[in-house]
C-alpha cells in the first residue's frame, strides 16, 4: 500500500534561512576599499595593495555569505561566510528575548538595523546582534519554535 505524504506534513521543522540585511554603508566601505586598492596598484604600491585586495575580498565574502538558519534540529544558526571561523550555534531553548537595535557595536552584522538576541549559555546571560532582511518573520519563526522569547520592538 502506498502511503501519501502531506504536502504540509513538518513545514515547522524545516530549516528557514535567513539573509543579512546590508547597509549602504557596507557597500560604500567595499567601493572605497576597492578604490584605494585600484589607486595603489596604480603607483605601483603593491604590497600595500594586497592587503587591500585580500581585505576588500573578505569583505565581499562575507556580503555574499552572511545568512542565519534556524535548523530543522532547533538552533539558530549565524554563519558569517568566512572559512575559518566557526559558525555561532545557539539553541532555540536558550533564547529568552529579541530585541530592536540600532547600532554600531561590533557583531555578525551587515546593516545598523538589527535585533539583538539574548540567550542562556550556562547561568549567564548574553547576546548577539545579527540583521536578518525580514526581522519580523525572523522573530515570529523563533517565536513559533519557542513561545518563551520576549520581543522588544524599541530601538535604542
Amino acid at each position: 500500500m502506498i502511503k501519501l505524504l502531506s504536502c504540509t506534513q513538518n513545514v515547522d521543522k524545516m530549516n528557514r534561512i535567513f539573509y543579512s540585511k546590508v547597509g549602504w554603508w557596507y557597500y560604500a566601505l567595499i567601493a572605497v576599499m576597492g578604490g584605494w586598492m585600484v589607486y595603489l596598484f596604480w603607483i605601483k604600491e603593491i604590497m600595500v595593495a594586497f592587503i587591500f585586495m585580500v581585505i576588500t575580498s573578505f569583505m565581499i565574502r562575507m556580503l555574499t555569505n552572511m545568512r542565519y538558519v534556524i535548523t530543522s534540529d532547533d538552533m539558530l544558526v549565524i554563519e558569517y561566510g568566512l572559512l575559518f571561523l566557526k559558525p555561532i550555534q545557539i539553541p532555540l531553548l536558550d533564547i529568552v528575548r529579541i530585541e530592536r537595535r540600532f547600532n554600531p557595536i561590533s557583531s555578525p552584522a551587515l546593516s545598523l538595523d538589527r535585533i539583538e538576541v539574548y540567550f542562556r549559555t550556562g547561568k549567564l546571560v548574553t547576546s548577539v546582534c545579527i540583521s536578518p532582511q525580514n526581522q519580523e518573520d525572523m522573530v515570529k519563526a523563533l517565536q513559533k519554535r519557542n513561545g518563551q522569547i520576549s520581543y522588544i520592538k524599541n530601538r535604542k
